[in-house]
């Protein structure tokens, strides 16, 4: 305990006793042991506590229930990338960059905050990458994922700058 604390310890000690030092005949050190020594069985108490947990199966309709909210939010996870992991798939043409465009916009919607303009740049960086040049426009680009930085909660200036950024980056690379 701490010096404070020890000194608040005994002020309440004397409170209870009319605040006469001579009637509270205290033994400081034996009060203060005593107090370090149920400190000490609280935190062991603590140590070897374990909440009660009861598990019951769950009924087909809760398990169909759970199997959907759970792909539902295994779909809004952050797809930044998906389209780098489909350089295959740009055989596919417009169908192709629609999706890309709607699955890079989503992931800007709902990134989350402390990552939504590392979120709206990499989204931006992959839509621009070289496969996707006859499909998908800088203008493409910046009107799917500027609305969806705004939705996430970006001002529309900043989501443009960040986009005409990652736009300008990634065509200095292509080049």
């Amino acid at each position: 305990m701490s010096f404070d604390a020890d000194v608040a310890m005994m002020r309440a000690y004397l409170d209870a006793h009319g605040g006469d030092v001579n009637a509270a005949a205290v033994d400081w050190r034996a009060l203060k042991a005593a107090a370090d020594a149920q400190l000490e069985s609280d935190l062991e108490a603590a140590e070897h506590w374990q909440p009660t947990v009861r598990v019951e199966p769950l009924a087909p309709s809760e398990r169909d229930e759970l199997d959907r909210l759970l792909a539902d939010r295994l779909a809004k996870r952050s797809t930044v990338g998906a389209v780098k992991r489909r350089r295959d798939d740009a055989t596919k043409g417009p169908a192709y960059a629609a999706a890309a465009l709607e699955g890079e916009a989503d992931a800007v919607a709902h990134a989350p905050v402390g990552l939504r303009n590392t979120t709206l740049n990499a989204a931006a960086w992959a839509l621009a990458r070289p496969e996707l040049d006859d499909l998908v426009t800088a203008d493409d680009i910046e009107d799917a994922l500027v609305p969806a930085a705004v939705e996430a909660g970006l001002t529309e200036r900043e989501a443009r700058s960040v986009v005409r950024g990652a736009l300008r980056k990634r065509s200095k690379q292509n080049d």
